[in-house]
């Protein structure tokens, strides 16, 4: 019997706990390309960007295997074996992070296995690349899921055989539908007031915002997605478990991402807002009276770190930069506490595409998270 039979392995796929879509994923890539040799050499193509340095056709025999143990390097996602020309391994990630000593240590064992194999080459496909994670020389390509996706849309186009043909539109169908790629585009998201694919693909970012943390920091971590709120913005909430017993209230539980689009909050134009948020008036007037050197104290310290402290002091009356610490260090006023302190850094989603976009918001919101762990 066939070990590497698609519908075999599905049988024994189970949930990465630190990614639990990209075992799935993997297993279903596999799966489409045990199925059909054209996808499998397509597939390949698309690992060498059109510079496959050996033969390559259709009929070429690609043995595909998932999650193969090779002791003591690890379990490598997807092996690849084009005869003996060649042994290509496929590092897959979805939300787990790149830039961090696990997926360090994997690549650079699965390239001693491969130092042992005939031809070896690594690559790695990511939904969504770490700014700050460097590809090691030995890596052939840091490939996405975004440019896999585009590639077997335009294959499918181009099948004659109808099982193939739909069984490419299936896998891109899963894509989407799991959030694995970002079908959106920022210029969509801009007409968020307006439509409802702006809403989907917000839902996106948030919800991919929300995979990567879940993935980065496990159970230590609590979010809430707040899309269809009337009168307010979207927001995703962020917050540690452990910050409700060191802030038994206050906007300090949670990091707050919105998303403030034109004719919100007298916003002329959209951007995100990460906020850090030190006071509200809801939280007390008698815990600002006893608390307000802490706030001081916490204000001077975000300052120092963002360059970005606001005070409201009533309904329309801002305080910015140092004009706002000096306010707070003062004690406010002192028959009434200021309306809000907090800090603001700020995301022009036009600049990016989004996976760029979701990037540059998850490092946003890594940043606040480690400045409010600070303070407690």
């Amino acid at each position: 019997m066939n070990n590497h039979n698609p519908f075999l392995r599905l049988k024994h796929f189970h949930p990465d706990k630190e990614d639990p879509k990209e075992n799935h994923a993997t297993e279903c890539l596999a799966a489409c390309l045990a199925w059909s040799p054209r996808i499998a050499a397509e597939f390949v193509r698309f690992l060498f960007r059109d510079n496959v340095p050996f033969a390559l056709d259709e009929a070429a025999q690609i043995d595909v295997s998932a999650q193969e143990s090779a002791e003591p390097y690890g379990c490598m996602d997807l092996v690849l074996r084009i005869g003996k020309q060649c042994t290509l391994v496929v590092e897959v990630k979805v939300a787990a992070p790149e830039n961090c000593d696990h997926h360090k240590n994997q690549l650079k064992n699965y390239h001693e296995w491969l130092s042992t194999q005939d031809n070896g080459k690594l690559f790695t496909l990511v939904r969504t690349r770490d700014l700050r994670f460097e590809k090691p020389d030995y890596v052939e390509a840091r490939l996405k899921w975004m440019g896999l996706y585009e590639r077997l849309k335009r294959l499918e186009t181009q099948m004659t055989v109808p099982c193939e043909a739909n069984l490419l539109s299936s896998f891109c169908e899963y894509l989407e539908s799991e959030g694995i790629v970002m079908i959106y585009s920022t210029a969509e998201l801009l007409n968020y007031g307006k439509g409802i694919r702006a809403k989907a693909a917000l839902s996106q970012v948030f919800g991919s915002l929300r995979e990567m943390l879940a993935a980065k920091y496990k159970l230590d971590l609590e979010t809430e997605i707040a899309i269809f709120l009337d009168q307010q913005p979207p927001r995703l909430e962020v917050g540690k478990i452990a910050w409700k017993a060191f802030f038994p209230q206050g906007g300090l539980r949670r990091i707050k991402l919105h998303f403030v689009y034109e004719g919100v909050w007298d916003h002329k134009s959209d951007e995100f807002l990460t906020e850090i948020r030190l006071w509200s008036i809801g939280d007390g007037d008698a815990d600002w009276n006893t608390r307000r050197k802490m706030f001081s104290h916490w204000a001077e310290f975000i300052y120092g770190m963002t360059k970005d402290m606001r005070a409201l002091v009533d309904k329309r009356t801002w305080k910015t930069g140092r004009e706002a610490i000096d306010f707070i260090c003062s004690g406010g006023d002192a028959t009434r506490a200021p309306k809000w302190i907090g800090s603001f850094k700020t995301r022009d989603p036009s600049k990016h595409d989004m996976d760029a976009l979701t990037e540059v918001l998850f490092h946003d919101i890594e940043e606040a998270l480690t400045l409010v762990e600070q303070l407690s």
